[in-house]
């Protein structure tokens, strides 16, 4: 779901918000990443009656999907990505990196990061934090 995205860019918003506007900059945030995910969820709960479809079909429901493919769908996603965890998610730029085909069938290797990108990484972060 693209509310993961929403909750590892907001640490970022904070630390490099100003120290009086921490919270008017989160919400701000909060905001402008609602408006431009609206058009996608708003679409798909139009169509489905679940604004996050095929994801939270147990919280949402939704047209022409059931439990059972629910079930499936969640079991084959957990065949890609390596990890689950806390390390999972701090080995990901090394692993979409040298791995990046145990994240999907192979279309999208084009749009991985490449081994620059792993190399600037620390210097990236180092930058926005100081």
């Amino acid at each position: 779901m693209k509310t993961h995205l929403l909750a590892l860019l907001l640490p970022a918003v904070l630390a490099l918000s100003p120290e009086g506007r921490r919270v008017k900059s989160a919400l701000a945030f909060g905001v402008l990443f609602g408006l431009v995910a609206s058009p996608w969820y708003l679409r798909a709960y139009i169509w489905t009656g679940n604004p996050v479809y095929p994801f939270a079909y147990n919280i949402f429901g939704g047209k022409n999907w059931d439990a059972f493919c629910a079930r499936m769908y969640d079991w084959s996603l957990k065949h890609y990505g390596m990890g689950r965890g806390i390390l999972g998610l701090l080995l990901l730029p090394w692993n979409l990196t040298f791995h990046a085909d145990r994240f999907g069938d192979g279309s999208f290797l084009i749009l991985t990061p490449g081994p620059l990108f792993l190399a600037l990484l620390p210097a990236a972060v180092a930058g926005a934090l100081f």
